[in-house]
């Protein structure tokens, strides 16, 4: 469903993929397979193994350093470094100081440190402002680095944010307002011709990238804006624009910290000075990404990546507000692939704001999320649980007409590379009318084949055009 794994993991997880791949196509060459097979059984649980394996392995390579910047106009920053302390997430702490007029010390953060994790502080003797996280990173012990500006409240997502990028480690992950969202899917840019797939993200309101991503970063200011020293401050801009690859953005609901609100201090540059040099820096450094792009053509020595690795495609995500899934489809507002000039009109002729993805995890059961066309064959939405888990109970009121369940195909996978699909999982789903098309769907995972009854993700697949829509109304994990 989702694309086959990409090279740069084969030889670290090739055992797990034969194992699931025997699976896939057992399952596909015959779709009455009995499940009390011991030699289905058996191969499974192996695959199932292999997949924990592989996910604690995932979990180790990819340990996280937390990098915050306090410069002149930020707030202050002891609320998020003790937020980053209790989440539990980090290996390391990176503070950025890049206000050369102070010297910040670990005793005026901390009146004692507790925490194993090691915490590193760097007083900058010069400003560098969005070149700092960059900076800071490429210091970093870890693989990965986290990034959030200091007044922002990340607790009702991290989980989320990471365990997406852990998923498809070789591409941005940002989180994004619903309105930034569509402001930056409008600001995609594609040449198949000369292979350019890119696009603008917001980088300071959560942000995962790798290590080896921030120093390629530091290197492409020095080959490309090197008679530009200007645009080095808004390194943010085109961060995401120089991966060449479609940043994933993970919607939220973003929220300030409370001890934050109003604390942030005006910033050294003027705002319209600001978007000046942010509109200029991001137009020249697209120019520097095609024409290099372009005159490599037939090269293989292009300084800019040429290939995308990631393992998923581009997919509209959002967060439980309880931080314990994650919904995903592959039906976006449009397709970002093909329009070529976009307006803020466009957007809302396909999806209305009040039918967006979101509206489907807000505890609102009269809000659905509706994308507003015709399901066609092969269309999804589905959940990741972040993780392997057992005796999942999943509730979904989606208001859809009586045949809507006979066209759906439940499928669950360990890793969301490989997928089990079989008449059975559908046949579990237990339905109740309401009210008019309303209905409330519970899938308990105990009642699924014992084999099956762990997995981390879980995706209901359209296995023929319908003349309706998704409308999903509620999903909630039910304890």
């Amino acid at each position: 469903m989702f694309g086959r794994i990409q090279p740069f993991q084969i030889v670290k997880v090739f055992t797990g993929v034969c194992f699931i791949v025997m699976i896939y196509n057992y399952l596909n060459e015959d779709r009455n397979l009995d499940f009390t097979d011991p030699s289905y059984i058996n191969l499974t649980f192996n695959a199932l193994k292999q997949a924990k394996r592989e996910e604690m392995n995932f979990k180790t390579q990819y340990q996280l350093t937390g990098i915050i910047v306090s410069s002149q106009h930020s707030p202050n920053i002891k609320p998020l470094l003790r937020s980053y302390l209790e989440t539990k997430f980090f290996q390391e702490i990176i503070i950025w100081n890049d206000d050369p007029q102070k010297n910040l010390t670990l005793n005026s953060l901390l009146n004692k440190n507790t925490s194993s994790i090691r915490i590193h502080i760097i007083n900058s003797n010069k400003t560098l402002r969005d070149q700092s996280k960059y900076r800071a990173c490429a210091l970093a012990q870890t693989l990965v680095c986290f990034y959030i500006d200091v007044e922002w409240n990340m607790k009702s997502y991290i989980r989320s944010l990471i365990s997406s990028f852990r998923s498809d480690p070789n591409v941005l992950h940002t989180t994004s307002d619903l309105s930034m969202f569509y402001k930056n899917m409008f600001k995609t840019y594609f040449d198949d011709s000369i292979d350019l797939h890119t696009g603008f993200a917001a980088m300071n309101r959560g942000s995962v990238f790798l290590r080896e991503h921030a120093r390629r970063h530091l290197q492409f200011l020095e080959i490309h804006f090197k008679d530009h020293p200007e645009f080095w401050p808004f390194s943010d801009v085109y961060f995401p624009i120089w991966f060449n690859d479609i940043p994933t953005q993970l919607i939220v609901n973003v929220q300030s910290l409370s001890t934050t609100e109003n604390q942030r201090k005006a910033d050294i540059y003027p705002m319209q000075k600001i978007a000046e040099l942010q509109e200029t820096s991001s137009i020249f450094a697209l120019r520097r990404l095609e024409s290099s792009l372009r005159s490599n053509e037939r090269k293989t020595n292009s300084t800019f990546p040429r290939h995308q690795q990631r393992r998923f495609p581009y997919l509209i995500k959002t967060s439980s507000p309880t931080d314990e899934f994650i919904l995903f489809s592959n039906i976006l507002p449009f397709d970002i692939s093909t329009q070529r000039t976009r307006h803020g009109n466009e957007f809302k002729s396909n999806d209305s704001m009040n039918w967006n993805v979101t509206k489907a995890i807000d505890g609102d059961e009269t809000t659905c999320w509706n994308p507003r066309r015709f399901v066609n064959k092969g269309d999804f939405f589905a959940f990741d649980f972040h993780s392997i888990e057992t005796n999942i109970i999943l509730l979904l009121i989606v208001n859809q007409s009586e045949n809507f369940r006979n066209y759906l195909d439940i499928r669950v996978s360990f890793d969301g590379q490989w997928w089990i699909s079989s008449p059975i999982l559908s046949q579990q789903i237990k339905s109740e009318k309401y009210t008019d098309n309303f209905h409330r769907l519970i899938i308990d995972s105990k009642h699924f084949p014992l084999q099956l009854r762990s997995f981390r993700y879980i995706s209901f697949n359209s296995t023929r055009y319908l003349s309706e829509s998704f409308s999903l109304c509620e999903a909630k994990l039910l304890k």
